[in-house]
This record gives structure tokens, C-alpha cells and sequence, in this order.
């Protein structure tokens, strides 16, 4: 299974602005995460689209390498940001890996 696309979408919720992103997958299935940090939607928008390159082609059941990747590896690991965008791809990751299975996560 390998990552073909990364959707991120921002929706209204009254008092605060959510954040998901969702992973795309060669075999059709799409994994969720959730990337919230009030007042700074655009800016978590703009870096899980950024983390597009460093996913597409991967494959999400590789979850620790694909985590080191997005956190180690870097230049610039990042503050909370890119930490709460990492956890959001980690939390779809996850989601991919349960349906793959066939279990709940």
C-alpha cells in the first residue's frame, strides 16, 4: 500500500477553524487525522501540504520510519506546528493501517 495524495480541508465549526488531513492510498483507502491549532489554520494548511512530497510514494504501514522522517530527518524539526501536523498524519497513518486490517483503531 503506498500514498498517492494528501487532502488537507479546513472546516468551520462556529468557534474555532478544524483541521484534517486525509492520506490517500493506491488501494483506495483514505486515512484521517486530525491537525487543529486555533488561530493558525492556514499555517498548519500550508505545512501538511508541504509534508506532501516526503509521503507520496510511501508506504503507511511503515509507520515508524515514515514518522522519523517528518521529525528527524529535517533541518528543521519544528515547534508546534509541525509537531501537531505530524501527529495528524500519524493519527491517519493509524487509521490506514486498522482498515487495512480489517480492526478498529
Amino acid at each position: 500500500m503506498l500514498i498517492t495524495d494528501i487532502r488537507v480541508h479546513t472546516c468551520f465549526a462556529m468557534w474555532r477553524n478544524w483541521v484534517f488531513v486525509q492520506l490517500l492510498t493506491d488501494r483506495g483507502l483514505i486515512g484521517v487525522g486530525e491537525a487543529t491549532l486555533e488561530g493558525r489554520e492556514h499555517t498548519m494548511t500550508g505545512h501538511l501540504e508541504d509534508l506532501h512530497r516526503a509521503l507520496v510514494g510511501r508506504d503507511p504501514r511503515d509507520l515508524r520510519a515514515r514518522v522519523r522522517d517528518l521529525t528527524r530527518d529535517p533541518f528543521w524539526t519544528g515547534g508546534y506546528v509541525a509537531q501537531s501536523g505530524v501527529a495528524a498524519v500519524e493519527m491517519a497513518m493509524w487509521d490506514l493501517i486498522g482498515q487495512d486490517l480489517g480492526v478498529p483503531v
